[in-house]
């Protein structure tokens, strides 16, 4: 008489849906594409578009692939109708109107992506584990191949922390990730002085003046604009697509800073 055979029962194992895909490009260097999509690209490019202006030769390879999709990763760019358009957590980062809410964006881009997200949950309120034991969390955890690739993504993952503010409660170092502390009212990158009561400034008075990168006694409009008298061309000759460049950049910096809104 046949015995039944013996039904072995194996467990699946529970799949972590995007937890292993992890960026190379760290938060700053994806800003800074959205930041081409946005300003040199009109916020409307095609893939060859942005590879020409990321200065790569083949818009089909690994490379270029990877960098948007870092970007992607982080919530800065989407895909329109195979174009290429920056989003709201990106144009609040680039153009705030108050430092809180470029803050909070920060952080909003550093835990969309999932795997930083899962090791900020599994450390919150603990020391992270020092160098090795954090690149051997990777590689158990998130099986990232040990080597090179496993040294980049512990650097990204610590970089990109840092520029989003999760170490700024233990004054940079790199121990414990904190969500920042953010106050939705600083002002702080956006702050206007007030002009002097005396109307004098150091370059010819009036109360209208910019003030430069000397400390003159002129009147600031706020970083935003300071830094647009800055990126004037030396010298007299100016070609027409770099006037109005310049003019593009001002009309958004001037939207920003006083609140109007495009028609």
């Amino acid at each position: 008489m046949n015995q039944p055979e013996a039904v072995v029962s194996v467990k699946p194992k529970v799949a972590r849906v995007g937890e292993n895909r992890y960026p190379v490009y760290d938060l700053n260097s994806c800003i800074a594409l959205a930041k081409k999509v946005k300003d040199d690209g009109g916020n409307d490019c095609t893939p060859e578009q942005l590879g020409a202006l990321l200065g790569y030769k083949n818009t089909n390879g690994g490379g270029f692939a990877t960098r948007v999709s870092n970007a992607k990763m982080f919530g800065l760019i989407e895909t329109v109708q195979g174009r290429y358009r920056i989003t709201q957590r990106a144009e609040t980062i680039l153009y705030p109107t108050t430092e809180g809410e470029r803050q909070q964006m920060l952080v909003d881009a550093f835990l969309s992506v999932p795997m930083y997200k899962r090791i900020y949950e599994m450390h919150k309120g603990q020391r992270l584990p020092e160098a090795l034991g954090m690149q051997n969390l990777l590689h158990r955890q998130f099986d990232i191949p040990t080597g090179d690739r496993l040294i980049q993504a512990l650097r990204v993952l610590m970089d990109s922390g840092e520029q989003a503010g999760f170490f700024r409660s233990t004054q940079g170092r790199r121990t414990n990730l904190v969500l920042p502390i953010i106050t939705p009212g600083t002002t702080t990158t956006l702050e206007v002085e007030q002009p002097p009561k005396n109307g004098g400034g150091g370059n010819g008075g009036g109360s209208g003046g910019v003030r430069g990168g000397d400390g003159g006694g002129s009147v600031s409009r706020g970083k935003l604009l300071d830094g647009m008298w800055e990126m004037l061309p030396p010298g007299e000759a100016w070609t027409e697509p770099e006037l109005q460049t310049w003019l593009k950049m001002l009309t958004m910096a001037l939207r920003v800073r006083y609140h109007v809104p495009e028609e």
